[in-house]
């Protein structure tokens, strides 16, 4: 069967004899090898699918010496990775062959937990948004100015689930059904002739699939995570690809726990808790005594600085930080992004203002303000252990407004209350500098 013309899902594994360039291997290696190899995967529409634990899967005698390459492999076809939400391809040890086994691992229909609220950036094409959010935030509700906010996002929250739902449906059938309508409009138009009926009908239904067409481009670039691509020619193809990628190698479905390897989810997450809970926390220091550090360390801020930074911010200061911020970085657990906040200054902003001045004068966090998605990032290509992996914290976009606001005020002093050695925190500065400052001191 010719995999490149083949809808059914396809995977092909095991040593292909070839590498896809010099990062792979570290011998001497055919440039027209390694493109036709390339070309291969790309006229078949293969995807090569991350392999872990060790990169080179054989090892051989070379003119130099011993050579260390990336023959044996795992690709898939787009439909396969649409076929399993889990895919994860891990290298075992070699004992009677120069090559490593590889083992594939394909789940399907592996519940992540309930699935979390996300504000999603069409919404805000669709007339009647607006007038949502304004007849929600417009709810009696009582409390602190952090309470208000928060209280009235879960309002919101639960009326724009169902709006959703109601307005806009499966997107991926509404373009789909929209398509199918301009079909039959122009093919009555081949049959029937030209009318001006049957122009505007055809007018109406090409306006409405362009609308579900950008409704749907939209979706899939929030969720696909790109922000390097210009707006332009619809890019859902290439959308719908970088998703089933991530979404294969998103779950962390296997990790090397003592000397195996261990799929069981359950074993996995009790396994990375373990891990950080014994990392962040030491019973036996007391944290609240400072005596050491107000003995030692002398203080550089004086009480005017002080005071400037603890000052409760204005509402143009608020606002200015809310827009300067990233619209579309990853939201935290209560699911606004910053492109709502921005979106529906008009309605929300007054309450939002009231709600950082509130943190500025009780200097409390209201509970749940703060809440945050733990996320663990590879700190290496083919992490299997966990501590090759580097935990960050998803925040709700309220709270960094208030963070945000810290931070600038900051930066205003930290030039002064920060050594010269010192290359962190520092604005213009990079870490990489003092290696250049090392490497410059030795060629002197």
């Amino acid at each position: 069967m010719d995999i490149a013309s083949s809808d059914d899902p396809w995977l092909v594994l095991g040593d292909f004899n070839s590498v896809l360039g010099t990062h792979e291997t570290t011998g001497n290696v055919s440039t027209i090898s390694c493109d036709d190899f390339r070309a291969a995967l790309t006229v078949c529409d293969l995807v090569d699918i991350e392999t872990k634990c060790v990169f080179h899967t054989r090892i051989g005698r070379g003119r130099r010496g011993m050579v260390l390459s990336r023959l044996d492999r795992a690709v898939c076809s787009h439909s396969f990775l649409a076929a399993w939400s889990q895919i994860s391809c891990v290298t075992l040890p070699r004992s009677h062959s120069d090559h490593h086994p590889l083992l594939v691992s394909c789940a399907a229909g592996i519940s992540p937990g309930p699935r979390p609220f996300r504000f999603q950036g069409m919404w805000v094409s669709h007339p009647s948004f607006l007038n949502l959010v304004r007849s929600v935030w417009s709810s009696s509700v009582t409390g602190s100015g952090a309470g208000i906010v928060v209280q009235k996002l879960k309002l919101l929250k639960m009326a724009l689930r169902r709006w959703n739902w109601e307005v806009f449906g499966d997107i991926a059938l509404n373009v789909t059904n929209a398509n199918e309508k301009v079909m039959l409009i122009q093919g009555r138009i081949g049959s029937e002739g030209f009318s001006e009926d049957l122009f505007r009908l055809e007018t109406n239904a090409l306006a409405d699939l362009d609308r579900v067409l950008k409704q749907q481009e939209i979706f899939l670039k929030e969720k696909s995570r790109v922000k390097w691509l210009a707006e332009g020619d619809r890019n859902s193809t290439f959308f719908h690809s970088l998703l089933k990628r991530r979404g294969g190698n998103k779950p962390l479905s296997s990790i090397q726990i003592g000397e195996n390897i261990s799929y069981d989810p359950t074993e996995i997450g009790e396994h990375v808790s373990s891990f950080y809970q014994h990392l962040f926390s030491d019973p036996g220091n007391d944290s609240s005594d400072f005596s050491l550090i107000r003995e030692h360390v002398p203080s550089l801020v004086t009480v005017d600085e002080n005071a400037s930074i603890l000052r409760v911010p204005s509402f143009d200061e608020v606002k200015n930080t809310v827009f300067s911020m990233d619209p579309l970085s990853a939201p935290g657990p209560d699911g606004f992004s910053g492109r709502f906040y921005s979106h529906c200054w008009e309605i929300v902003g007054h309450d939002v203002v009231l709600a950082v001045q509130d943190f500025f004068h009780t200097g409390r966090v209201f509970p749940g303000l703060n809440s945050n998605f733990l996320v663990l990032i590879p700190k290496i290509p083919n992490a299997l252990l966990i501590d090759q992996f580097r935990p960050i914290a998803l925040g709700n976009f309220l709270f960094k407004v208030i963070t945000k606001i810290i931070a600038d005020r900051l930066a205003e002093i930290c030039p002064r209350i920060i050594s010269p050695n010192q290359f962190g925190f520092i604005k213009g500065r990079q870490i990489g500098d003092c290696i250049a400052g090392a490497s410059e001191c030795f060629n002197v």
